[in-house]
């Protein structure tokens, strides 16, 4: 996920995050014609998705209505990342809940290159639309400021700010 990359692969993975999206958004678009409206009573879940090229597994919990926690994890090629979210749903009785929230992320690399470890802050709004009352898909986008500290070879601190969005889906109990 955090590659130094070259103009060719940046063009590349521009290509790829853009049909992503577009690709996101018709299913969105086509599940959400057949979804219906009713209030979740389910207050735990368990996620998959995915942020750019690497899945993560997260378990939410609904400490209200309107108010949610998730810790995700992810793991790719010697990158791995702990996150905490706590999100606000506006209209948690409508089967395509609109949200918000912050999500703060704790990370390690050991790569050929280089080693270290890094954080990152984003925050995000989306909607997550219920396919069936335990089956849902969410989508979200927002800005992430994210920081790194390295060791291997030499030592570098990087920080930067990027866009990023996340799919995934939540099987609720």
């Amino acid at each position: 996920m955090f590659t130094i990359l070259s103009k060719n692969t940046e063009g590349i993975r521009t290509t790829i995050m853009k049909r992503v999206v577009v690709y996101s958004v018709v299913l969105l678009t086509i599940l959400s014609t057949h979804c219906y409206s009713f209030e979740t009573k389910q207050k735990v879940g368990f996620s998959i998705g995915t942020p750019s090229i690497s899945p993560y597994f997260g378990i939410k919990y609904g400490l209200s209505s309107k108010l949610g926690i998730e810790a995700r994890y992810s793991n790719d090629s010697g990158i791995i990342i702990y996150s905490g979210r706590v999100c606000y749903n506006f209209n948690p009785e409508k089967r395509a809940v609109i949200y918000s929230g912050i999500e703060y992320d704790a990370l390690s690399f050991d790569t050929a290159e280089t080693y270290g470890t890094g954080q990152s802050v984003e925050l995000f709004a989306g909607i997550e639309i219920f396919i069936t009352p335990w089956i849902a898909v969410g989508l979200d986008i927002g800005p992430v400021y994210t920081q790194l500290v390295s060791g291997k070879n030499y030592s570098y601190q990087i920080s930067s700010t990027d866009i990023l969005g996340n799919i995934g889906i939540t099987l609720y109990f």
